[in-house]
């Protein structure tokens, strides 16, 4: 099962993901335009006095940006992961600077956590969120229940806003072309990342490893790869609709107001690169 992968692999990295939070596309873009999509964006008061729930919250990082800023006036904050260190650094992070934030060990895709299960279930919420989430649903099926559980916990009007790595079929038909041997590469150096696969097609659920770099550069100390099934736009708006989603919208990344010069115009350059349309943002609705 996926979540068994995903569970053993951030619980060997746990440390080392924290270090590539510096990372240039991370920082300024990815962060910026999914913040963005939860807490305003157009939506009215965005989260102000609403409950969120994180699936897949890692150490807690969105959850405390959601919560520390007292201008989001953000309600209840609950995040759930399915590793076990990252639950437990997120606690530890909550203990020793308390904002309110509960945090669970629950597998999404199964049953069961640290005895939290069927209080995570129980809940509803205005606003689902989900960092890199679908990536770990190995089949069609895995994406539906991902996709289902933010649906279940989600009442009237309610919000699914996701980042998630995105299979561009051009893009990655293009590089596959490309290679000499079977598979292909995407990368930006200038954003410190990497998309290497081994498959000799390119389709839907494609395994494929990311490797995200802490500096913009390839530097070996403070990078970290972890494995991704890459799943198209169509797909993944077919899982949603077919979950109990009424209406999909991508969305067009931005970038940090406050990104230094050399960063806002490095986006403008590149944002339309074949690497970076391998990650895509999206808001899914309830009516």
């Amino acid at each position: 099962m996926a979540t068994v992968r995903a569970r053993e692999l951030y619980n060997d990295i746990a440390f080392d993901y924290s270090t590539i939070k510096t990372n240039k596309f991370k920082r300024w873009v990815e962060e910026t335009t999914f913040l963005d999509a939860i807490v305003g964006g157009g939506c009215g008061d965005g989260v102000r006095g609403k409950s969120v729930l994180d699936l897949g919250c890692g150490s807690g990082h969105f959850c405390r940006l959601i919560k520390e800023n007292s201008g989001y006036g953000a309600g209840n904050v609950y995040g759930v992961d399915v590793c076990d260190a990252m639950v437990e650094e997120a606690k530890r992070i909550e203990k020793s600077a308390p904002r309110g934030i509960s945090y669970y060990r629950v597998d999404l895709l199964g049953s069961g956590g640290d005895g939290a299960g069927d209080t995570v279930s129980d809940l509803r919420v205005d606003v689902c969120a989900a960092a890199y989430l679908l990536p770990y649903a190995s089949s069609v099926e895995e994406l539906r229940k991902f996709c289902s559980f933010a649906a279940r916990a989600l009442g009237s009007g309610g919000r699914f806003v996701s980042v998630t790595t995105i299979l561009n079929k051009p893009s990655f038909e293009k590089a596959a072309a490309a290679a000499d041997a079977p598979g292909g590469v995407l990368a930006s150096d200038a954003w410190g990342f990497s998309i290497v696969w081994e498959m000799d097609s390119v389709r839907d659920g494609m395994l494929a490893d990311v490797t995200l770099f802490g500096s913009c550069s390839r530097d070996v100390a403070t990078r970290v790869t972890f494995p991704n099934y890459f799943w198209s736009k169509d797909a993944i708006t077919g899982a949603l609709l077919d979950s109990g989603f009424d209406r999909v919208e991508w969305l067009v990344p931005l970038v940090a107001a406050d990104a230094p010069g050399d960063v806002a115009n490095e986006f403008g350059r590149i944002n339309r690169t074949p690497a970076l349309d391998a990650v895509g943002f999206f808001v899914a609705t309830k009516k």
